[in-house]
């Protein structure tokens, strides 16, 4: 008797009828929670400036200023400027019963940008010291409070994992500023140990963010990654900025998609697209 195949060995589970009460599907086959990192100046809020469209939760400084730059200002009614979690997480705590009365179509927007998770991170360190009456977090031993700080970010990266759940949220945050391979550990978010593994394990994908100047000649004329400047002695210059789906030395990244290479060209609106997560 001859030896049975991989196909005649597999069992097929037959499905029953089921007692259960129907299941109602997820909101989420159309959406997803992105953080995209990257260093200072990599034009990481650039990337995400072809979100025509979106809901913008701003705490960085330098975010209004990108975008007028780029001629991509949204208009007002979508811009919602915060300087700590609290406030954040009532806009975001808002958007979420929007979505639940009526759907991500009361939203009125095609996405919603937080930028930054980083710069959060530095105000509710600070809220949180002076609320213990500390200068700063770990001055006072006795009042700690870093197991309150972990409670509440992680209250607010848990808010960006629900609304996910209706509409694409894009999270943006900086990338740690020095890399020690000897020990093994991978780089990535430049946040506190236990929320870079919060935002890693809640978020559907994790893209990293690079920017470097490169030689050229007259000839090159750009490509989808790299367009070209002029240095400070007037010659041309290639900038180069490019996502990363997949890590890339020691920086980690990670997509659950179907049609994104390893290497992207920085258009978030672009990504999404290819998914059919964006119009």
């Amino acid at each position: 008797m001859g030896k049975k195949t991989a196909a005649a060995q597999k069992v097929v589970p037959i499905k029953g009828p089921s007692l259960m009460e129907p299941g109602k599907g997820s909101e989420r086959v159309s959406s997803r929670f992105v953080v995209l990192y990257g260093g200072p100046k990599v034009q990481k809020t650039g990337a995400c400036s072809t979100l025509e469209g979106a809901k913008w939760v701003i705490s960085d400084p330098n975010a209004i200023p990108t975008l007028d730059a780029l001629d991509r200002l949204p208009p007002e009614e979508d811009i919602y400027e915060v300087t700590g979690i609290a406030p954040a997480r009532d806009v975001l705590g808002k958007m979420m019963d929007v979505c639940k009365q009526h759907g991500p179509k009361g939203l009125g927007c095609t996405a919603v940008v937080v930028d930054s998770l980083t710069q959060f991170q530095d105000w509710h360190e600070q809220d949180v010291a002076q609320g213990t009456n500390q200068r700063f977090m770990g001055e006072n031993k006795k009042e700690g409070g870093w197991q309150q700080y972990n409670a509440e970010y992680g209250a607010f990266i848990d808010d960006l994992g629900v609304l996910a759940r209706y509409i694409t949220v894009v999270a943006i945050a900086h990338a740690k500023e020095k890399i020690d391979g000897t020990k093994g550990d991978w780089a990535g978010l430049n946040l506190k140990p236990q929320m870079a593994l919060k935002v890693g394990r809640t978020a559907n994908w994790v893209l990293y963010q690079s920017r470097r100047n490169i030689a050229v000649d007259s000839t090159f004329k750009g490509d989808e990654f790299t367009r070209i400047e002029k240095d400070k002695n007037g010659k041309p210059m290639g900038v180069e900025v490019i996502i990363y789906t997949q890590p890339v030395g020691f920086w980690m990244a990670s997509a659950n998609a179907k049609n994104l290479r390893a290497e992207e060209p920085a258009d978030m609106a672009e990504l999404l697209r290819k998914e059919g997560l964006f119009k």
